[in-house]
């Protein structure tokens, strides 16, 4: 344990002053993760499109109750650029070697102690290595009064539906207000 401790410490030094705090995942790698403000998020796009095609690959349109997968995909993406540019939402980026690998985009909710995921993205090529459970727990590093994580999925993204109840949350009223309940899910995390 002092080993990996010592490990992140001095990956955290080495490879960017900017980032929040790193760990290693379960390849080996360092990972840094660091808050974004106003940045371009042209990479965080490229990798959201991969991550959600890769979720929604079993999922026919019909489904989604979209006509264009794609164009969904990127009118999700356009949401988390609008949070970022206006400032009502917090992203956090995930890197190894300097390269963005992934993301969280959160929100607080009316209540003082709750964050909203609004997105999760990881680039699926890292999926299964811990990175993902670190960007969803590091609001709690941002916001350390925090007592309850939310988010929404589609029903049909078993992906994510999967990952969020392996990392410890469960099903929960929660819907953020303009989504259909008969279409979404609602999952909650409390310590």
């Amino acid at each position: 344990m002092i080993k990996k401790w010592f490990f992140c410490a001095v990956c955290l030094i080495a490879t960017t002053v900017k980032a929040d705090f790193a760990f290693v995942d379960k390849s080996g790698d360092a990972v840094t993760i660091e808050w974004v403000d106003q940045e371009s998020l042209e990479i965080e796009e490229s990798i959201f499109f991969r991550g959600l095609w890769q979720a929604y690959s079993n999922i026919s349109p019909h489904e989604l109750g979209v006509e264009d997968k794609s164009k969904h995909i990127k009118e999700l993406f356009e949401a988390v650029k609008s949070q970022c540019t206006h400032k009502i939402g917090y992203l956090a980026r995930a890197k190894i070697k300097g390269n963005v690998i992934g993301f969280v985009c959160y929100k607080q909710t009316e209540m003082p102690d709750q964050l909203y995921i609004t997105q999760l993205c990881i680039d699926p090529d890292y999926w299964g290595k811990g990175i993902g459970s670190e960007l969803i727990f590091c609001g709690m590093k941002r916001f350390p009064n925090t007592r309850s994580i939310v988010t929404n999925f589609h029903k049909f993204n078993h992906t994510y539906s999967s990952f969020v109840r392996a990392v410890g949350f469960k099903q929960s009223n929660f819907l953020r207000q303009g989504l259909n309940s008969d279409k979404y899910l609602g999952m909650e995390w409390n310590p």
